[in-house]
């Protein structure tokens, strides 16, 4: 939605997130939250709670977020936005070309399936 707002309203939203920054208080509006029952999966009809927020709570929390991210070293890969595990095997594959290297990857149950004959130490 606030992508589709003209510059002028995209200003004023800036400047709005600015002074709420500075002065370190959030309107109260964008506090409160809308509780709406979700029904649990099962036999006996029980329900969670789910809040919905306000957009501009949000937007303004997923733009401050980018700033307290640490940004990662140039070879981690995990948690980065648009690296995947192909970029992650392209760049070992390049750094150990013609050389003799151990690759460990993190997958689902690795421990369970590790040869522990092959890592007694990690394993023991």
């Amino acid at each position: 939605m606030l992508r589709h707002l003209i510059n002028k309203a995209l200003t004023t939203i800036k400047n709005l997130f600015n002074k709420s920054l500075s002065s370190c208080r959030l309107p109260v509006a964008w506090k409160l939250a809308n509780i709406q029952p979700i029904p649990k999966p099962g036999p006996q009809l029980t329900f969670r709670p789910i809040s919905l927020l306000s957009c501009m709570n949000k937007s303004m929390e997923r733009a401050i977020l980018a700033y307290m991210i640490p940004r990662p070293h140039h070879h981690t890969f995990v948690f980065c936005k648009g690296m995947g595990t192909s970029e992650n095997l392209t760049y070992i594959h390049n750094a150990i070309d013609g050389k003799d290297s151990i690759i460990v990857l993190d997958l689902e149950k690795a421990f369970e399936l590790a040869n522990k004959e092959a890592t007694p130490s990690l394993l023991a």
